[in-house]
């Protein structure tokens, strides 16, 4: 039999590292992902008067840890 003094708070500790940093690669890596989405999804739209390529954002959202690439124009969703 063998007994391991600490193992829990050591699990533990081992989680709560894992979670921050995961957190922090998120962090990291969502805003460049969403971005470069946004900068393909401009570069492949049909450009006859420009306005859908220049409409097209990205946002970060820090808390849900999402990135999301919009537009404003009413016929975008026909163009996709």
């Amino acid at each position: 039999s063998v007994e391991v003094e600490g193992l829990d708070e050591a699990l533990r500790r081992l989680k709560a590292y894992d979670t921050k940093s995961t957190e922090k690669i998120s962090r990291s890596i969502i805003p460049v992902g969403g971005q470069n989405i946004g900068k393909e999804a401009r570069s492949r739209v049909p450009r006859r008067s420009g306005k859908l390529r220049k409409s097209i954002r990205t946002r970060f959202d820090s808390t849900a840890i999402t990135s999301t690439v919009r537009t404003n124009v009413p016929y975008a969703h026909l163009v996709e």
